[in-house]
């Protein structure tokens, strides 16, 4: 490298040093290597409240609360009996955190100081629009990987779709063993949620199931049916504060087999006060894993138990013993939609890739 080019190198970073010196004060420091990000400007007033405090589930269905103090300008993570999981503080001039976010290298579009992405006030938006809710059973001795693979493929169908508005609606996904914990996860996430992003649109639950409804893995607490399932009585009390419009999905076996002497569970959920006017779904025979929503089709990797996006629990038929070795498909029989009491299998397939 000649005197010329050391030269170049030099004054190259100069400028870049300068840039990020000149930067508009409300713009981050990063700004020059892409982020667009905006920090808050605000002004600090003493307040005589101590904390503000929000509270959210994990996926884990723990309830946690983040409190933020005004006085001494600290956020800090807590567990439902207030034991402290972390702790940082926030700068009155950077407006930011004083420490760099643990999870800085995977937005590295963002400042690793930043606060709710640079926008704290989008972050926490008051005219929210909808709340979907997917649950997925763990515990099972088949079927774990599978279940949360179809729910995580809803989830991106969801996140990724025309109706989805990131500011306004959002997804939560947990996964569970004692099926009558629903109703507790349920109330706990329209609570938290409620006020900033509306109503339920969709409540979804993959796991096994039978003619009585979904099954868990470990003994019922409450409304126990059989052990591992809940009773209608025991469904009948969760307040999902639907949506209009908004749909239950029940994605295990043979939770909308029936016909109208014995109607299917998903037709007798239909009927209960608190799903009124709520679309019902469910299967119309024994549900396998699928690439498609209308077409009962698997891959190499399910045969060998690997499970990606995307992955569909759709009903249909044995693909017998060629499709335990390869790749093989057959037509999906779609689910039962039940509303009020009344229910119909006609046409409808449960929402995403079709063939």
């Amino acid at each position: 490298m000649n005197l010329r080019h050391i030269t170049i190198l030099l004054l190259g970073l100069l400028c870049v040093a300068v840039k990020a010196q000149n930067t508009n004060n409300n713009t981050s420091p990063y700004t020059f290597i892409g982020d667009q990000t905006k920090i808050l400007e605000a002004t600090y007033d003493t307040t005589t409240s101590k904390h503000f405090d929000v509270i959210g589930v994990l996926s884990s269905g723990k309830m946690v609360k983040a409190k933020f103090n005004f006085r001494n300008r600290t956020v800090s993570l807590e567990d439902y009996n207030g034991n402290i999981i972390s702790i940082d503080t926030l700068s009155v001039d950077s407006k930011a955190f004083t420490t760099i976010d643990p999870h800085a290298e995977n937005y590295y579009h963002l400042s690793p100081y930043n606060y709710c992405g640079g926008s704290p006030v989008n972050a926490i938006d008051p005219n929210g629009m909808d709340i979907y809710m997917l649950f997925y059973t763990t515990g099972n001795g088949r079927g774990d990987e599978m279940f949360k693979s179809a729910a995580e493929t809803r989830k991106y169908d969801i996140e990724h779709s025309d109706f989805y508005d990131a500011a306004n609606d959002i997804v939560l996904m947990c996964g569970i063993q004692d099926i009558s914990i629903i109703g507790s996860l349920v109330s706990s996430a329209v609570e938290s949620y409620g006020d900033i992003f509306g109503k339920t649109a969709e409540f979804s639950i993959w796991s096994h199931a039978g003619k009585d409804g979904p099954t868990g893995t470990i003994r019922t607490s409450h409304n126990a049916l059989d052990g591992k399932q809940m009773t209608l009585e025991g469904w009948g009390n969760i307040d999902f504060n639907w949506a209009s419009g908004a749909t239950a999905n029940f994605y295990g076996c043979k939770t909308g087999v029936g016909d109208y002497s014995n109607p299917s569970f998903s037709t007798r959920i239909s009927s209960l006060n608190n799903y009124r006017d709520v679309s019902v779904h469910g299967q119309t025979s024994s549900a396998y894993p699928s690439n498609y929503t209308n077409i009962r089709q698997n891959n190499q990797e399910m045969i060998n138990g690997v499970f990606s996006y995307p992955t569909y629990m759709v009903g249909g038929a044995s693909l017998g013993i060629v499709g335990h070795f390869f790749p093989t498909s057959t037509r999906a029989n779609p689910m039962r939609t039940s509303r009020n009491g009344k229910g119909v299998v006609d046409r409808y397939y449960q929402p995403g890739i079709r063939r």
